[in-house]
């Protein structure tokens, strides 16, 4: 049973925080039980106590889930938040798009049949406003696309993150069970 606990120990050391701390930088804190166990269980007194041990594991391993899914619920309203944003900014930056194609087209029909001044979305455009609105809608959406790509890039990395934590999460879970068989 000793040899178990020992097996079970160097498993949730290495998932849970061994020489390189938790994965996609969740690091355990300084003072952490994972970082101690190590220390606090000796082999000696895992094989003098291997039920406190199997004891000692499981609520560490209880912590480390509950801590997982906390950040889990926080990473997953934080993607919500900033997939919230990118729809809402992307919605505004399509419809700026629409305006510039429509306005765009109606600039190139009144070129081509001389037809000044036109009318688009219920505002009449002579050729020198035409132009300005045109110049500045392309200047609002040159300035706009690198925040849509860092919307996109914030959600990339927190769906990342999200994953890792379900990850660690399965991991964990699975730790618990060989715990709970090496307990009966």
């Amino acid at each position: 049973m000793a040899g178990r606990a020992w097996l079970v120990l160097c498993a949730v050391v290495a998932l849970c925080g061994g020489p390189t701390g938790c994965r996609q930088g969740l690091r355990p804190a300084a003072g952490d039980a994972s970082t101690n166990a190590a220390a606090a269980w000796p082999p000696e007194r895992i094989s003098q106590d291997p039920e406190g041990y199997l004891r000692y594991v499981t609520e560490s391993l209880q912590a480390r889930m509950a801590e997982r899914q906390e950040n889990l619920q926080a990473v997953q309203k934080r993607r919500a938040d900033i997939d919230s944003r990118f729809a809402a900014f992307a919605a505004k930056c399509g419809e700026l798009e629409n305006l510039e194609k429509r306005l765009r087209n109606a600039y190139r029909r009144a070129e081509d049949e001389n037809r000044w001044p036109f009318k688009v979305a219920g505002r009449e455009f002579d050729r020198e406003k035409a132009d300005t609105v045109l110049a500045a809608i392309g200047r609002a959406l040159d300035n706009n696309r690198p925040l849509l790509v860092s919307y996109q890039d914030a959600s990339g990395r927190l769906t990342l993150a999200e994953q890792a934590l379900k990850n660690d999460l399965e991991n964990l879970a699975r730790l618990a069970d060989k715990v709970r068989i090496d307990q009966e």
